[in-house]
């Protein structure tokens, strides 16, 4: 019994921690609504992007994904000889 009320404890502490989270940003949200969330999209792309190892890159007549990390294990060419550089 006390195992399930330590339990139940622990889990409205951490919902109330989050609501008090949710109000913090809905505070800010209500004072600029595009700014927010433009921010908490920024946010939650680094949060994703920061576990992975690939590179997006957005721009017009580039190529949207660029596999960097196989380009850098990947060996110079060398059968290309010292002239054809």
């Amino acid at each position: 019994m006390n195992e399930a009320q330590g339990w139940a404890q622990k889990k409205l502490a951490a919902a109330q921690g989050e609501a008090a989270a949710f109000d913090k940003v809905y505070k800010q949200y209500k004072l600029a609504p595009d700014v927010t969330k433009r921010r908490m999209y920024y946010e939650t792309m680094e949060r994703v992007l920061s576990q992975t190892d690939k590179v997006i890159v957005e721009a017009p007549g580039t190529v949207p994904y660029l596999p960097l990390p196989a380009l850098r294990q990947t060996p110079p060419d060398d059968s290309r000889q010292k002239g054809d550089r």
